[in-house]
């Protein structure tokens, strides 16, 4: 009994995960088997095509965001949704696409932080072997300044 809501091979726990390595069609079609049988039917009575379908509707996701959300859809908690009929495969798509999503998100925001970080250790870097000037030479610019801005000052009041 316990083989009909979940899949044979399951390499992959249903914690979540952040491994985003596309599952393959027939770990995809696994999945959907759980799916099929929960709702009445099986793959060969739904037909080749419209397997194909909900096959074509998961491809690209993680095995553990396949199982995630078909068990959401399975359970009837994707958003009140009725279980009474096989759902389309728009509802699947949607419901396996919102459990990878956070994960891709997530994945996005480590490499962005990996690129500022890395941008961050140039700029020290750069500034650590950029040439400050010493004491004498910050002195007399400073001097030079000073003295071109009075001799503006002069000009002016001389006008």
């Amino acid at each position: 009994m316990g083989q009909l809501t979940k899949s044979p091979n399951s390499a992959v726990g249903t914690r979540l995960e952040t491994d985003l390595t596309p599952a393959s069609d027939r770990q995809i079609f696994d999945e959907l088997e759980a799916l099929f049988l929960s709702f009445g039917t099986d793959a060969e009575r739904l037909g080749q095509k419209r397997v194909a379908l909900y096959v074509d509707a998961c491809r690209g996701e993680p095995v553990w965001a396949v199982r995630k959300g078909i068990e959401k859809v399975r359970k009837g908690r994707d958003d009140g949704k009725t279980t009474d009929f096989l759902p389309s495969t728009q509802r699947v798509a949607r419901e396996v696409r919102g459990e990878s999503d956070w994960a891709r998100q997530r994945e996005e925001n480590a490499a962005r932080m990996r690129r500022i970080a890395a941008e961050n250790a140039a700029a020290i870097e750069e500034a650590k072997t950029a040439r400050t000037p010493t004491g004498e030479e910050a002195k007399a610019a400073v001097d030079r300044f000073l003295r071109s801005s009075r001799m503006i000052k002069e000009e002016e009041a001389s006008r």
